[in-house]
């Protein structure tokens, strides 16, 4: 998508997480990024946006197999997972401040995290959630509506 975007099938793609994202741009290591990333005044403020150009609500992501969390409100006393660089944990914060937060690096951690039950939800952006649904249907579900929208 980078490529056909910038149009040239020859342009070098690098791939970096959530926690790193602005610090490759701010230092040239990259010239953009293709993510997520939602649009803040203080990240305005230290990089270019080219958009919005998708507005995503949050979303929560559980194991299959949980019965006590179906909105935002059930996640006070529970262990929720955020990726670090991301605004999960102002959100967090804010809709459901009686919850722990915990901030891992990708994605994938805080999925396998929560299969292991090491914690109870991930926040994150609703299309990411029922991007990790559709991948394990088995062991994972979305539940509750969308909060807190992210340009």
């Amino acid at each position: 998508l980078a490529r056909y975007i910038i149009g040239d099938a020859s342009t070098e793609i690098s791939v970096v997480d959530s926690s790193t994202r602005e610090t490759v741009l701010q230092n040239g290591t990259v010239d953009s990024v293709f993510a997520t990333y939602s649009i803040t005044d203080s990240r305005k403020e230290k990089v270019d946006f080219a958009g919005p150009y998708y507005v995503s609500h949050q979303g929560i992501l559980v194991k299959s197999t949980t019965n006590d969390i179906s909105s935002v409100k059930d996640l006070a006393g529970k262990k929720v997972g955020v990726q670090a660089g991301s605004t999960g944990r102002q959100i967090v914060e804010k809709y459901a401040p009686k919850a722990t937060v915990q901030e891992f690096q990708t994605d994938a951690e805080i999925v396998q995290a929560i299969k292991q039950g090491r914690l109870d939800a991930y926040v994150v952006d609703q299309s990411l959630v029922l991007g990790d649904v559709a991948k394990d249907p088995q062991s994972l579900k979305s539940v509750g509506s969308g909060f807190g929208t992210e340009d």
